[in-house]
């Protein structure tokens, strides 16, 4: 986890959360929660070891952003950003 705070007020907080190893949300185990939408995505091939797909989710003055492998769509990282103007 880490969790960047803005010096200036101006900037955006932003929390990264890590899942350990040996937990595995899949993007179904999320799907009933929120939208990943197909014109909010982004694909990474070249991450290892099977690239990512990463949706980002606004709601609420925040942006979600979540990274799933891109075969098993295992979830490698949340990241949180506030003060996301939608």
């Amino acid at each position: 986890m880490s969790l960047r705070l803005p010096l200036d007020g101006t900037s955006r907080a932003v929390l990264t959360l890590t899942p350990r190893a040996r937990i595995r949300f899949r993007q179904s185990d999320l799907a009933r929660h929120f939208r990943f939408e197909s014109d909010l995505v982004v694909i990474d091939p070249r991450v290892p070891p099977e690239g990512t797909v990463s949706y980002r989710v606004l709601s609420n003055n925040q942006s979600l952003v979540f990274e799933f492998t891109r075969r098993s769509r295992t979830l490698r990282k949340l990241q949180i950003t506030e003060g996301f103007a939608t």
